[in-house]
């Protein structure tokens, strides 16, 4: 056989390996009782192989004249099969709700997941989904588009000090604090983060002074739980803010609130306190967390003097520094998210104090 014949009968065993492999795709596909995630995932090497080209001269094409999908329904298809054989889900449209999240930043979308059915439970819409993954996508951009090309120095002679470290690491004097103001992590995975949090304030905090942590309310009594192991629970507030209620599926709540969680190191021994503050609404440019200022400047304005110190051990977008700077206090803020630093620093370096 010479080479212009075998390169002739490789070229027709080809075809009849595709032509075989493409009629056993179409089976899956023809019998509709499969999962979704079978249909997908067949559409997709249909797909990627061109399989489809000796009969139609594209996929969207062979999609529609064959099987009668509209392209938006066969790609929901094949993105909700990607997304499904990853994280076992069982469900195509929540599946699909999550698949461009998935093509971010695929870790965050497994951790979003997680943590939607570990709140809600078998209460996870596909509506709820897109809220959250609309979020943090909007929370991706923000951060990619205020990367700096290098870290931003922080500057020197200021009132505050910023560092990109672990509160746990850290160094600040023993005894040395006026007030913890903070807004720890509420997900269940960083429940432990609240006992190390209350051996830190009952270090650096002065006798009597206290630590106020903004809560969530799903996971309100192992928060309590930690902060008691080495500070003295003293009360509860909270903020009430305006606009929309927002709805916690998981245990049929709509909320305007958030708990206030007020310890002190010992026997508390400053100024009378206000339990409930108004807040005009949250505010998400720098930190899908970020709180407003409003009520961080209150309370430190109440709680605090001139010149005394505040220490946020949870940084995010630096809110409580920038009302602390604008108090007229010193304050310290850490945080392990380089880039939170940097927009903290940036939005202190911007914005008139």
């Amino acid at each position: 056989m010479n080479g212009r014949a075998f390169l002739f009968y490789g070229e027709e065993n080809l075809k009849a390996l595709e032509q075989n492999r493409l009629k056993q795709l179409e089976e899956i596909i023809e019998r509709g009782k499969k999962t979704f995630v079978e249909v997908g995932l067949a559409l997709l090497e249909i797909r990627d192989k061109r399989l489809y080209k000796e009969s139609h001269s594209s996929f969207d094409s062979y999609c529609r004249e064959r099987w009668g999908y509209s392209r938006q329904y066969g790609h929901q298809l094949m993105a909700a099969a990607e997304v499904s054989s990853m994280l076992d889900i069982s469900n195509p449209r929540q599946a699909y709700e999550l698949a461009p999240l998935v093509k971010a930043d695929e870790q965050e979308a497994v951790k979003i997941w997680r943590d939607l059915k570990e709140e809600y439970g078998d209460k996870v819409t596909a509506g709820l989904i897109r809220r959250t993954v609309k979020n943090r996508i909007e929370r991706i951009k923000r951060e990619e588009g205020r990367k700096a090309p290098s870290d931003i120095e922080p500057p020197r002679n200021t009132s505050y000090r910023i560092d990109n470290i672990d509160f746990r690491e850290i160094e600040i004097a023993s005894g040395s604090v006026d007030l913890i103001l903070t807004d720890p992590p509420y997900p269940k995975e960083f429940i432990p983060l609240w006992s190390d949090l209350s051996k830190f304030a009952a270090r650096i905090l002065k006798p009597g002074r206290l630590l106020i942590a903004y809560a969530g309310q799903t996971w309100l009594p192992e928060y309590i739980k930690g902060l008691s192991e080495s500070l003295t629970y003293h009360w509860c507030g909270s903020v009430v803010t305006e606009g929309r209620h927002t709805v916690i599926h998981g245990r049929k709540v709509w909320t305007r609130s958030k708990p206030l969680l007020i310890f002190s190191n010992g026997k508390y021994n400053g100024p009378w306190i206000e339990d409930t503050i108004y807040s005009p609404g949250a505010e998400k440019e720098g930190h899908e967390w970020q709180q407003s200022e409003r009520p961080a400047r209150e309370i430190i304005e109440k709680l605090t003097g001139p010149g005394d110190l505040i220490v946020e051990p949870f940084l995010g977008s630096g809110t409580t520094i920038l009302a602390a700077t604008k108090a007229g206090r010193r304050s310290i803020g850490c945080d392990v998210d380089k880039n939170a630093v940097n927009i903290a620093l940036g939005r202190l370096q911007n914005e008139p104090l």
